[in-house]
């Protein structure tokens, strides 16, 4: 009887703990589903509050921004009215305009400047030309902004007087005349053999077979090759396009022999030229000597594919002239180079000495080497 007792009162104990548990279980379900449903509510009102107060954030902004910039017109009127009465003899400055407004400013005039820069880029100069010329003599080099204007006179080989007239782009030959040449103390400074070679081969220098610095002819002609363009249309318009080879180089020798002879110095602008002139320079100049003359005659006759690899400088005591590939005949001087004759070419002036001939009694060949465009 008393197991009995104790069975029953385990499983009443037992029976009622469960169902103790079971309540609470449902009792804590319940809180968490409104609790869930509370902490929503908090969640929405608290980003309405948010939202609110970034409106009103926002609004104030724009009062205070709207009023500063009110007081400012307000204070430029007054300014500007305060200028007019302390000087009514002068005109009114414009108001500086807000950041928004120089930017746009700013570019507006970027753009137009870099559609003035493209419109000069793309406009071409007038053809080259030729024209007979009465009266004095013309060696002129005009600066007419985008241009250089160059006019040379010279008499051709029936002893008429003409005038060559051409234009080149300014700001390309100021370009051009800072190439060639050294730093003016290059001298003075010291130089490892790499930065040496580098100084030199950028301002056309090299060393010639002797190991002297020297001007490099090629390196020049190539450079300059373009600028010279505008002589060669012009003679191949005065001579004509069917004219024999000879009648190009007789009427460019009197070209070149006319510019008038000047030694350029050792020094142009700042910097170390040795005693040379490019064919710019020389137009700018309107003077050169032997070896700048003949560089700029090769570049001239080098536009014509027949003169290619058809031309070499010669080299002898203090004089530099040129060498044209052919036959001879028995009136004309030539030399002999890598199994080929070339016959002499003098452009120096002011004698007009023709093809085959030289004023300069040269006496021996100290070298000779080929004229190229690379």
């Amino acid at each position: 009887m008393g197991l009995f007792k104790a069975i029953f009162s385990f499983f009443k104990w037992t029976l009622i703990l469960t169902l103790t548990l079971f309540g609470l279980v449902i009792a804590a379900g319940i809180v968490a589903v409104y609790y869930e449903d509370y902490l929503r509510e908090e969640v929405m009102n608290i980003n309405q509050q948010s939202a609110s107060q970034e409106e009103e954030v926002v609004k104030e902004e724009d009062f205070i921004l709207k009023d500063t910039e009110s007081n400012k017109e307000n204070e430029d009127k007054s300014l500007e009215t305060s200028k007019e009465q302390a000087s009514p003899q002068k005109s009114r400055p414009p108001a500086p305009p807000d950041e928004d407004a120089r930017s746009r400013l700013d570019k507006s005039e970027k753009s137009s400047t870099r559609s003035d820069a493209k419109k000069e880029g793309s406009l071409a100069p007038p053809p080259p030309r030729f024209s007979p010329l009465k009266g004095q003599t013309v060696f002129k080099s005009d600066a007419e902004p985008p241009w250089y204007h160059f006019r040379f006179s010279y008499q051709d080989i029936m002893e008429n007087l003409y005038m060559w007239e051409w234009l080149l782009r300014q700001a390309d030959v100021d370009r051009s005349l800072n190439a060639y040449g050294l730093p003016r103390d290059f001298f003075q400074n010291y130089y490892d053999e790499e930065e040496t070679d580098m100084i030199l081969k950028k301002g056309f220098f090299r060393y010639d077979k002797d190991g002297y610095i020297c001007t490099d002819y090629n390196a020049v002609l190539n450079y300059y090759h373009r600028f010279t363009e505008p002589l060669y249309v012009i003679l191949k318009n005065k001579v004509g396009a069917e004219a024999p080879l000879t009648d190009y180089i007789e009427e460019l020798l009197r070209f070149c022999q006319d510019i008038p002879y000047k030694r350029p110095g050792d020094y142009y602008k700042g910097k170390y030229i040795w005693d040379f002139y490019t064919p710019v320079h020389i137009m700018l100049e309107r003077k050169g000597d032997c070896d700048s003359k003949s560089v700029l005659f090769a570049s001239v006759l080098m536009h014509d594919r027949r003169f290619r690899d058809k031309i070499v400088y010669i080299t002898v005591s203090g004089h530099l002239l040129l060498g044209i590939e052919g036959e001879p005949n028995p009136y004309q001087d030539w030399v002999e180079f890598q199994g080929k004759k070339y016959i002499v070419c003098d452009p120096v002036g002011p004698a007009h000495t023709a093809f085959g001939v030289s004023a300069w009694d040269y006496g021996p060949v100290l070298n000779i080497e080929k004229a190229s465009l690379y």
